[in-house]
């Protein structure tokens, strides 16, 4: 198809007098000094490495910067501790949504976040698992994205979207406009992945685990498209994605015959948490939802880490 195109392009220039087969095999168009090439009635130049073009090709991460730029951040409850943000949670759930959750499984929950950006609950039907970060979410006052797999996902186009080299717009995922959003505030991002292993977690999600194993989080990029359009959005490196600190993604498994077996290679950078009785009904006081901070979150997190640090015995147990 590439070459196709270039044979296609090929006789475009020619008919405008400036063919060089040298730049068309790499896929480039050289043009006569001063002088422009129409392609399928838009006009394109590249300068410095950015192509110049009037048209957009993100428009759902445009209508992000849109936002954000009359944007004002929420009043964050900054005095709450770890074992309030549980409680809270817990009796909001109850009050509000009418969901049972178990104190333990709350604080696992929050523990799993400190130690990983990946967290797997797991179990069986009606337990509560898609609930959990949905009504989490609402707790936060910042809905989880849901995005519900699809057996037939196969790769990562599925999760982030793809560009089309025909209509020249890139196909967005509500997935990719939260994570791109999510570089702008500072609140706590859930992306929910329902059903995760209805198809393989090592082919869609493969380019993310990889990621998420990086050290350094300012590595954690996304390559989206090859090139740079002076119309692309903001925060957009080189056509590049920058995977913000402020996004979880929780993943619901059910382990029966219609779903694959989750490999080891995502349990290792994943917290699993199974989920295998209902929760039973309590009184709660009406608790209202609340505004969290990440950064006023980190720091409960560093602070737990120092305060509640892990013994050798139970490092030699591991």
């Amino acid at each position: 198809m590439t070459k196709e195109k270039d044979e296609i392009m090929a006789m475009k220039v020619a008919q405008l007098g400036v063919y060089d087969n040298t730049a068309l095999a790499e896929g480039e168009t050289k043009l006569a000094e001063g002088e422009q090439m129409p392609a399928q009635g838009e006009v394109q130049t590249t300068v410095d490495g950015v192509v110049q073009t009037a048209d957009c090709r993100f428009s759902k991460l445009i209508e992000v910067d849109n936002f954000y730029k009359t944007y004002e951040p929420p009043a964050y409850n900054n005095d709450i501790t770890l074992s309030g943000i549980c409680e809270a949670y817990r009796n909001f759930a109850c009050s509000r949504m009418h969901l049972y959750y178990d104190i333990k499984t709350i604080r696992l929950f929050i523990a799993g976040m400190a130690s990983t950006k990946l967290i797997i609950l797991q179990g069986i039907s009606g337990t509560g698992k898609t609930s959990l970060p949905y009504s989490f979410g609402k707790f936060l006052q910042k809905d989880t994205t849901i995005a519900s797999v699809q057996p037939s996902w196969r790769d990562r186009t599925e999760l982030f979207g793809y560009f089309n080299e025909f209509t020249k717009n890139f196909n967005e995922t509500e997935v990719l406009k939260r994570i791109y959003s999510s570089e702008y505030n500072d609140d706590v991002n859930f992306i929910l992945l329902d059903e995760m292993n209805i198809a393989r977690v090592e082919y869609y999600f493969a380019e993310m685990l990889s990621i998420l194993e990086m050290p350094d989080p300012a590595e954690w990029e996304l390559d989206l498209v090859p090139n740079v359009w002076s119309t692309d959005p903001v925060r957009l490196d080189k056509g590049k994605l920058r995977i913000p600190q402020n996004i979880w993604y929780i993943g619901t498994a059910n382990n029966d015959d219609s779903t694959f077996t989750i490999s080891d290679k995502v349990y290792d950078r994943a917290q699993p948490i199974n989920l295998d009785a209902k929760g039973v009904a309590f009184d709660a006081p009406d608790t209202p939802p609340m505004n969290l901070s990440f950064e006023h979150l980190d720091t409960l997190f560093k602070e737990a880490f120092q305060m509640y640090p892990v013994s050798q015995d139970s490092l030699k147990k591991i």
